[in-house]
């Protein structure tokens, strides 16, 4: 395309940071006017960010529910050995001890992960939470750390409520759900 068809003027576009408004009276009437900015046109750095630390998470719950899977299988196993009199009580005893020792030593170097990764979606959600023009609105991470810990203690659905519909704001822009486009066919 040459200058004169307008290849330039596409390039030159500024495309804005959109915002829309996530109320929490739609998690319960009494928190209506309680509210976050969303911003929903992340760029796509953003939300690889965000499915990467998601992936971390899971990756997480995995480990640990694969060592404690390998901790009562091991179990089971002694308990049966026990039981056939391949091993003395004691020998079981001192056995069952270092089964669980090792799992919680796994288990820990687990946990030990969770405060890295949730400090990466602590600072996204403060990124995508604070784009909107009112400086009022704005969140650092450690306003959301708090927050999490807050509704942590008062009510953990309130925080998967936020967090769920802050995700599902960015997909139903990204997907065209809220912007009434018409498909072609």
């Amino acid at each position: 395309m040459s200058e004169k068809n307008g290849s330039n003027k596409i390039l030159n576009i500024r495309v804005t940071k959109i915002v829309r408004r996530l109320d929490f009276g739609g998690y319960h009437p009494t928190l209506k006017g309680n509210a976050v900015q969303v911003w929903v046109n992340i760029p796509q750095k953003l939300f690889d960010d965000y499915a990467d630390f998601q992936a971390q998470i899971g990756s997480v719950a995995d480990e640990i529910i694969k060592i404690r899977k390998t901790e009562a299988d091991e179990l089971v196993s002694l308990s049966i050995q026990k039981t056939d009199k391949k091993i003395s009580a004691k020998e079981f005893d001192k056995s069952v001890l270092k089964v669980k020792e090792i799992a919680e030593i796994g288990i820990e170097e687990q946990k030990a992960i969770i405060p890295t990764v949730n400090r990466l979606a602590y600072e996204w959600n403060a990124e995508v939470l604070s784009q909107h023009k009112d400086q009022d609105t704005h969140f650092t991470a450690d306003e959301f750390a708090m927050l999490h810990d807050k509704l942590n203690e008062e009510d953990p659905a309130l925080y998967e409520w936020i967090t769920r519909n802050v995700q599902q704001y960015i997909m139903d822009h990204r997907s065209g759900a809220k912007k009434n486009l018409r498909r072609r066919r």
